[in-house]
Order: C-alpha cells, then sequence, then structure tokens
C-alpha cells in the first residue's frame, strides 16, 4: 500500500473547479471537474476550458489516481481497485 501526500489548492474558472496538486513523487497535476451529470457536453465544457488554459491534451491523464500512479511507480503489477 502507498500514502499519497499532496498539497492542494483550489479554484474557480468560469463553471469549471481547478485543482492544482503537488504530489510527493509524482510532480505536479491539474485537476478540471465540471460540476453536475457525466455527459459528452459536459466532457467538451471542460476540455474546451483546457485549451483555454493552454494544457497541452497528450497531458491528460482520463483515469488513473494518485495512489495507483505511485503503487505502478513502485513496480507493484497489480494497482488498479
Amino acid at each position: 500500500m502507498v500514502t499519497v501526500e499532496k498539497n492542494r489548492q483550489t479554484y474557480k474558472y468560469k463553471s469549471v473547479k481547478i485543482v492544482l496538486d503537488k504530489v510527493k513523487n509524482l510532480g505536479n497535476f491539474i485537476e478540471a471537474e465540471l460540476l453536475g451529470r457525466p455527459s459528452r457536453k459536459n466532457k467538451d465544457k471542460v476540455l474546451k476550458i483546457i485549451d483555454e488554459l493552454k494544457i497541452p491534451r497528450e497531458n491528460i491523464i482520463w483515469d488513473l489516481r494518485y495512489h495507483a500512479m505511485l503503487m505502478k511507480k513502485k513496480g507493484y503489477k497489480n494497482y488498479y481497485f
């Protein structure tokens, strides 16, 4: 098991919650979340704001969580749960 150590700052930009995380042993991350029901329309809104913020789309990680990223980095084979 791993422990996720992070410093977090939270902001609001338009209708999106922007979270800046500095995660020990992983680096810096930006989380963009539009509150509401998951839908293609909402995903497109978030992607538009990501583009406005000049964040390269190739840097997007859709579903991997910090604990899973740390476990993968440490060599664990089963790190999804």
